[in-house]
């Protein structure tokens, strides 16, 4: 019952009785990070693995290539300036 009686403890009330001074809500920080900081980082992240998996590819490649073949160095080398 005390509640009740207490006031308005919306979120929407006015802090100062002139209601100049805005709603509670509007105080309220989200400290959470933002749509634009959560696609931004998942997009990073997207590129680094399809980097992270195209550089697997091309020394596994590379790997074949020289174990089959016995390659020398300089083809190795030849082979991996071309990517």
């Amino acid at each position: 019952m005390n509640r009740r009686l207490g006031g308005d403890a919306s979120l929407n009330a006015p802090i100062r009785e002139d209601g100049e001074s805005g709603e509670r809500q509007d105080w309220l920080v989200d400290d959470s990070p933002s749509q634009e900081c959560i696609l931004v980082e998942n997009e990073e992240l997207e590129n680094r693995r399809q980097a992270l998996t195209q550089a697997v590819s091309g020394l596994t490649i590379a790997s074949a290539v020289s174990s089959r073949r016995g390659a020398s160095p300089k083809i190795l080398s030849a082979w991996n300036a071309r990517g």
